[in-house]
């Protein structure tokens, strides 16, 4: 009997077997299927198995342009298919093809409602408790074109001003830190508007109520714990100093510098294993910082809605390691300024450029000032230095040729002052924060 010739399949399959499965257990292709339901006429993959397959490429490859996938999966064809059951066929993966999948993708409300799905799916199967979510927004940077209606936009970033960027608003479980939202806007729009979309994301994604909702000073907006109080969940987040918030946080202040308000040591417990004395665990207690708590009326008002007021609590807390951080901080800022006040007027040398002008002189001091966030703490004297510079006209010997004299006025910088009394104040408030929660002490104590 004649032996049948053997084909002998070599592929490099890398890590796409794990991550096929890992989308197979999550449940990713019937969820993408579900939400991205293929026309009655559509020949070859679902929807689902061309995005998860894709999605393979970009985490395997680093990679998300579209023109390599189809290459890609060519060359592990039969990997994939053993590993999803089913055949792939040449015009599967075409640029045209994914190109309608990413539009498909790009639908606001086709994105939530996957995102929903996968996240009800997730928490169920791995069976987690979800008592605490956390809310917060970053921004991305990037040497982008800008256009109208695109996302990178210029708005107010501390990586680079000067770069485009794209915000992303994200909700995760505390402190698992699996995400449940993700919510990418346009770099140009503020931070505080965020929350409110992505926590009503979460709400009905998770349909739990009583959760505790954790974020930063953004999410402090009076409209934005309004919404989270009224639909049964809870918040803690700290007050942000715009508004009465700075004039009511220094009376809250002085309040616990005169003993006014007793405080309460905030301790931190670990657990350390000393074999030397002891098999067992040592029990310790540090203490990390200090502070009190008072209990206030909110109250919101809509001409549209009855009078909405709640009892909320506000934690003055005082740290005494952000305080050390702050009062360096200041230091290096005033030092700074200073150098750089003194360096305005040089002393007259050779390539040393003088200041004629009192409002040129007064314009940089005052940036300086600004740009180092110390104004009202650093002043300075100075004075107007007037010479007189004597030169010949005309040409031939000097002695043959009149003398003009020529009035040479410039400023000079002589010290530079600091306002302690200020600096005293300023330092006063350091190391300080006011959080907000209408949480009971039990609950943020569990």
């Amino acid at each position: 009997m004649a032996h049948l010739p053997q084909q002998i399949i070599s592929e490099r399959i890398d890590d796409v077997v794990l991550l096929l499965e890992v989308m197979k257990k999550m449940g990713l292709p019937e969820i993408l299927n579900d939400c991205l339901p293929r026309h009655w006429k559509q020949e070859g993959l679902d929807w689902g198995w061309v995005a998860c397959i894709w999605l393979a490429y970009i985490i395997s490859q680093g990679d998300h342009r579209k023109v390599r996938v189809r290459e890609w999966v060519e060359q592990r064809r039969y990997t994939i298919e053993q590993v999803c059951g089913f055949n792939i066929r040449e015009t599967d993966f075409t640029d045209d093809r994914l190109g309608i999948l990413l539009k498909r993708l790009s639908k606001p409300e086709t994105w939530e409602q996957i995102e929903r799905f996968l996240t009800q799916n997730t928490i169920r199967a791995d069976e987690l408790a979800v008592e605490q979510v956390r809310l917060d927004a970053t921004t991305i940077s990037g040497h982008h074109l800008i256009s109208e209606s695109g996302l990178f936009q210029f708005g107010h970033s501390k990586d680079d001003p000067n770069l485009p960027q794209v915000k992303l608003m994200m909700g995760m479980i505390d402190p698992l830190g699996m995400p449940l939202v993700t919510q990418v806007v346009s770099g140009e729009q503020a931070d505080d508007k965020l929350y409110i979309p992505a926590y009503q994301q979460i709400a009905a994604t998770l349909n739990k109520k009583g959760l505790l909702f954790v974020g930063d000073c953004k999410m402090s907006s009076l409209s934005t714990r309004c919404n989270i109080h009224i639909q049964g969940d809870y918040y803690l987040c700290p007050l942000s100093l715009v508004g009465k918030t700075p004039e009511l946080l220094a009376g809250w202040i002085d309040d616990a510098v005169m003993g006014k308000s007793p405080l309460v040591d905030i301790k931190r417990t670990s657990f350390h294993h000393n074999t030397e004395t002891s098999p067992d665990l040592d029990v310790l207690e540090t203490t990390i910082a200090t502070g009190y708590e008072l209990c206030r009326r909110v109250e919101v008002v809509d001409e549209q809605l009855p009078l909405l007021c709640w009892q909320e609590r506000v934690l003055i807390v005082h740290s005494p390691t952000l305080a050390k951080q702050l009062f360096q901080g200041l230091e290096t800022r005033l030092h700074n300024a200073q150098q750089k006040l003194m360096a305005l007027t040089p002393q007259k040398g050779r390539g040393k450029r003088q200041i004629n002008d009192l409002q040129v002189l007064l314009q940089k001091a005052t940036e300086i000032l600004r740009l180092h966030r110390v104004e009202g703490l650093l002043s300075f004297d100075y004075e107007c230095q007037e010479t007189v510079e004597e030169t010949y006209i005309g040409r031939g010997r000097p002695t043959s040729r009149p003398k003009q004299i020529t009035p040479k006025i410039r400023y000079q910088i002589q010290t530079v002052i600091r306002n302690e009394t200020a600096i005293a104040q300023a330092q006063k408030t350091f190391g300080w924060r006011a959080f907000a929660t209408q949480c009971s002490k039990e609950s943020l104590i569990c």
